[in-house]
């Protein structure tokens, strides 16, 4: 009995030291067993200290402007949500460097591509593959660029990634935490970035297509996911209450970006045929639709029709161009269908190129001079809100510009990773020897949220700097699709949980 009870006690101490990884010896292994992963992180790191010394303090761009005026006002009702300014910015600024903030996010790209590649490993997934999906968010050039920006992109990908993973990282049924977490940021990107709204899909997938249990229960966790999901809005829009704009989370600019939308588009002469109101004929541009403007044009430009024609007296500009864009869908829903379509697969394009009617590309490239934009002065704001004064280092700049050429993800690999996805999900392959069960609807979750918000953003209007949430979400999906597809051996534990009674 005592011997026993010795080797019990040892093997308990070796197992302790073995899960703590105590000791240089383990920790060689651990390097060694993953060591794709570390290049890839090593080279991500290079490249972001490349981007640090190319720009200083930051890159300021239209709306970083916004978001540090929403960081001492906290006003809701505006084109930029507060989520950002509260849950970032509020907390760097008050150390006067802006920096700082860019530090933070490129920490936040390095750690979503570990994030990504530690959630593959748990579901058996091939360490080199799952290296490769997390080289798009740490090698990315674009995705530096943004992280370089005071802007909100990067925490809206970290809290995206976040909510899968705590779906996702334990195979099989999600425990009530984990769902709790997951609805909890969900919710928190849609404060960061409106167009988060649509992972709403993502959380009741998630409880239908993931969570084992009887339907009724079900329905209780549903509610749960829920519920976590609103209460951030709920928040917001008591906040916005309290500011007398009224108990909304929706942006008071909604009817500008529906009129942007759908203006390139509309149908003068039908809108009258159909009777529409003369706010409405008013609004419609003069221009035949071959040579109008994009969506970026007639939501932004001071002469568009959005800004220059007047409203009714009984109604707000937001309620006549939102009226208009109503008018314009009833009267043309495959037109508009079409036209968020088209913009939905520019983002699969094998380049980075940009209609002249887009928002332009260069915006979201390296320039060799720090980039300025009509009518903001980059000194002042760095005078006001902390850092060094603007400048750029023209041969890193370069390097940089030069890297971008190429370092980037191609939109059909993107889409390869989306359908292989989807294939997965739909059972196909040795989907019983890839790994633990729910793999289906893992590989499912990562592609409908990318589907989702690529198709929200296209319906906004196009711009490359709004496919960025597909470095995150389609190279998962395709890493865990590939492993549906192709199958891989089950380890003894896998085995053991595959066989184990419910």
């Amino acid at each position: 009995m005592a011997t026993a009870l010795v080797t019990a006690a040892r093997e308990r101490l070796l197992e302790r030291r073995g899960s703590t990884g105590a000791g240089p010896g383990e920790a060689w292994r651990m390097c060694r067993r993953h060591w794709a992963l570390l290049v890839l992180l090593t080279a991500g790191a290079t490249l972001r200290i490349a981007t640090h010394a190319a720009y200083q303090p930051a890159l300021i761009y239209i709306d970083s402007i916004r978001y540090l005026e929403l960081t001492r006002t906290l006003e809701p009702g505006g084109l930029n949500p507060l989520g950002y300014p509260v849950l970032l910015l509020s907390w760097i600024l008050p150390f006067r460097d802006l920096a700082l903030v860019a530090l933070v996010q490129h920490v936040l790209g390095l750690a979503m591509g570990a994030g990504i590649y530690a959630l593959l490993i748990r579901w058996n997934v091939r360490r080199w593959l799952a290296a490769a999906a997390s080289a798009p968010v740490l090698l990315d050039a674009y995705q530096l660029q943004i992280e370089h920006n005071i802007m909100s992109d990067t925490l809206f990908q970290a809290l995206l990634l976040g909510g899968l993973a705590a779906l996702l990282w334990s195979p099989g049924s999600p425990s009530l935490p984990a769902i709790s977490a997951s609805g909890l940021l969900f919710g928190l990107a849609v404060t960061v970035r409106s167009v988060g709204m649509a992972l709403v899909v993502v959380a009741v997938c998630a409880v239908v297509l993931v969570w084992r249990s009887p339907r009724r229960r079900r329905i209780g966790v549903l509610a749960l996911i829920l519920a976590c999901f609103a209460a951030p809005l709920l928040l917001y829009s008591s906040w916005s209450l309290y500011y007398g704009k009224g108990f909304r989370f929706s942006s008071a600019v909604s009817g500008t970006l529906l009129y942007a939308r759908v203006a390139p588009i509309a149908d003068c002469d039908g809108l009258r045929a159909a009777g529409a109101p003369d706010h409405v004929i008013r609004l419609c541009p003069r221009e035949p639709i071959a040579a109008r403007q994009g969506p970026d044009y007639y939501a932004h430009d001071p002469g568009s029709p959005s800004h220059t024609v007047a409203a009714p007296r009984s109604m707000t500009r937001q309620e006549a161009l939102y009226d208009f864009g109503v008018h314009v869908i009833l009267n043309q829903p495959l037109d508009v269908a079409y036209a968020v379509a088209h913009d939905f697969a520019k983002g699969f394009a094998p380049v980075r190129t940009a209609a002249s009617t887009d928002v332009p590309l260069e915006r979201w490239r390296f320039q060799e001079r720090y980039p300025a934009y009509s009518g903001h002065d980059p000194a002042q704001i760095t005078r006001e809100y902390g850092g060094e004064p603007p400048a750029a280092d023209a041969s890193w700049a370069r390097f940089l510009r030069g890297y971008q050429d190429f370092g980037y993800m191609p939109g059909p690999l993107s889409a390869a990773g989306m359908i292989a996805g989807l294939l997965g999900a739909a059972g196909l392959g040795r989907r019983r020897t890839a790994g633990p069960p729910g793999l289906r609807a893992a590989c499912l979750l990562p592609s409908i949220a990318g589907i989702a918000l690529l198709t929200m953003s296209a319906a906004s209007m196009f711009s490359w700097r709004y496919q960025l949430p597909a470095l995150v979400l389609f190279p998962l999906a395709g890493a865990l699709g590939v492993t549906a597809l192709i199958g891989k051996p089950e380890s003894p534990d896998q085995r053991h949980l595959r066989s184990s009674p419910r």
